[in-house]
Formats: structure tokens, sequence, C-alpha cells
């Protein structure tokens, strides 16, 4: 696995921090419908785990490492919860987790089913 293949998901992730680590008041007059929230955290952890997938399934999917990389994201996910617990005008939310859990699934599930899907090289 080459530094190359990784930095497109170590950027994203790198991206997601930074964004969850601005205060709540930046957004506090921004008036969004019930959970939509859920949505952006689907999709930006669904994305990292598109890119995460791209740079861990090197050949062809294997089901252990997309497993190791969804427990990875995962587990990120709930760093992230934990650290915006100290950002002002954030909180941890499990639900917030759970949505990024879920993203993370869909965008591993669509790298490992694209794969599969291209003709042997």
């Amino acid at each position: 696995m080459t530094v190359r293949r990784w930095a497109p998901p170590l950027l994203w992730a790198v991206f997601i921090f930074m964004l969850t680590s601005l205060p709540g008041v930046l957004f506090a007059g921004i008036r969004a419908p019930t959970n939509t929230d859920k949505l952006v955290h689907c999709t930006m952890y669904g994305i990292l785990g598109l890119l995460a997938a791209r740079a861990a399934l090197a050949a062809r999917p294997r089901a252990r490492i997309v497993l190791i990389v969804l427990v990875a994201i995962s587990l990120l996910a709930a760093l992230d919860e934990l650290h915006q617990h100290f950002i002002p005008g954030r909180s941890m939310d499990i639900r917030d987790w759970m949505a990024d859990t879920i993203g993370a699934t869909v965008g591993l599930m669509l790298a490992t089913r694209r794969r599969r899907q291209e003709p042997a090289a």
C-alpha cells in the first residue's frame, strides 16, 4: 500500500476534523430541516468510506480488509464525536456516530461493488 493511495482518505479525514472543530456558534443562524445533519454525517463519512476502500483494496475485495476499514472509520467517528464535546457550541451525539458509521458502510459497499464490476486488468 502506497502513501499516494492513502492521501485522499487521510486528507478527507482531516477535512472532517477541521469542520467539526469549528465552534457551534458559527452555525447558530442556520435553520435546516430537523435531522438534516444526519444526512450530512452520512455523506461525509460515506465519502471517507469510499476513499478508504479504494486505498485499502489493492487487487480485489476481501471481507476482512473491508471489516477492518469499517471498524477503523467507526472508531474515528466515535473519536470525532468525543472531540466535539470539547468544542464550544458542539456536543457528542450517538445518533451522529451511527449516521457516520452507516455512511461509511454505504461508501465501503459502493466501493467493493464497483471493484467487483470492473474488468480484470
